[in-house]
Parts: C-alpha cells; sequence; structure tokens
C-alpha cells in the first residue's frame, strides 16, 4: 500500500467525517441554542465544502492515474 493510497483514504474519511457534521448541524437538537436560520446557513456550507472536497479529491485521483 503506497502513500498515495493512504492519503486517498485519509481524503474520503475527512469527506465522510464533513457530510457528517453537515447532517448534525442541519438535523440534529445538538446545537439548539444556535437559531435555525444560522444552522440551514452553516450546513450547507459544510455540504458545499465536503461537495467541494469530494470532487477536487476525485480529480486529483483521476489525474493521477493518467
Amino acid at each position: 500500500m503506497g502513500f498515495d493510497k493512504i492519503l486517498i483514504f485519509f481524503g474520503i474519511i475527512v469527506v465522510i467525517l464533513i457530510f457528517v457534521l453537515g447532517g448534525v448541524v442541519l438535523f440534529s437538537n445538538y446545537f439548539s441554542y444556535v437559531p435555525l436560520n444560522y444552522r440551514i446557513t452553516m450546513g450547507i456550507l459544510i455540504f458545499s465544502y465536503g461537495a467541494f472536497r469530494l470532487v477536487s479529491m476525485f480529480n486529483k485521483i483521476k489525474d493521477d492515474e493518467d
């Protein structure tokens, strides 16, 4: 298992954690003290960042294969 494979695995774990954090911010009552409009905004931003990381990771994997 090369170093690149370890970094890809770590990147996947980070993306999953980002999506989980976005889901917790949006859908749980853990941050009930934060106003709902702020939670929605932060949840959308966190999900967007996770999607950006996912797309950039797939592009990097695709470029490394070529």
